[in-house]
């Protein structure tokens, strides 16, 4: 009477099973409905654990992928930043070679020829300048140590370049020393 009242939703698989085949008509409907229940369910195990296991190796695969790029970056910023340490070091040699130009003391041009090989050689490695002067403010890249107050000049705006900064592939490896406009009313 159960069954009457819910239908089909309590029917078990091998009824579903044996009701299916006998609606087919066909030969097959002889065999036991319990052993074409245990195939389907052998077979629909195998399906799914094909499908397991396909998805496991898909997903190892984006994984070692995801591992390769990333190593391979890892070693690109080791290689680019290997020299960070050495052109830190000969930052004060080139500034020591722009005082001695600029002091105008005796002949400059074997001192200007060794200041330019210089640059060449740190430029070569990715050392490049921080352009400062006329420019706005940036503080990722300069350092205030002065400040001064010109209605003429815009406010935050680099009027001096102290020291010069540098950078290295993009970052950031001594900050410019720069003097800036300020509009701010001292009281």
């Amino acid at each position: 009477m159960f069954n009457k009242i819910f239908g089909e939703k309590t029917m078990t698989k091998e009824k579903k099973v044996e009701k299916e085949l006998k609606k087919d008509g066909s030969e097959k409907a002889k065999e036991k409905p319990k052993e074409k229940v245990k195939k389907l369910t052998a077979e629909q195990l195998l399906v799914n654990k094909c499908k397991e296991y396909e998805d496991m190796l898909k997903r190892l695969q984006a994984e070692f992928d995801n591992f390769r790029k990333r190593s391979e970056k890892d070693r690109c910023d080791a290689i680019k930043c290997a020299s960070f340490g050495v052109i830190d070091k000969l930052l004060p040699l080139v500034d020591s070679f722009e005082s001695a130009i600029a002091s105008g003391e005796g002949d400059k041009s074997g001192l200007e020829l060794l200041y330019k090989q210089l640059t060449g050689i740190l430029a070569g490695e990715g050392l490049r300048a921080i352009e400062s002067l006329n420019q706005q403010f940036d503080p990722f890249k300069h350092d205030v140590l002065l400040k001064e107050h010109n209605e003429e000049i815009g406010d935050d705006v680099i009027t001096q370049v102290i020291q010069k900064g540098y950078m290295l592939n993009d970052k950031v490896i001594r900050h410019a020393k720069v003097k800036i406009n300020s509009l701010e009313k001292k009281e």
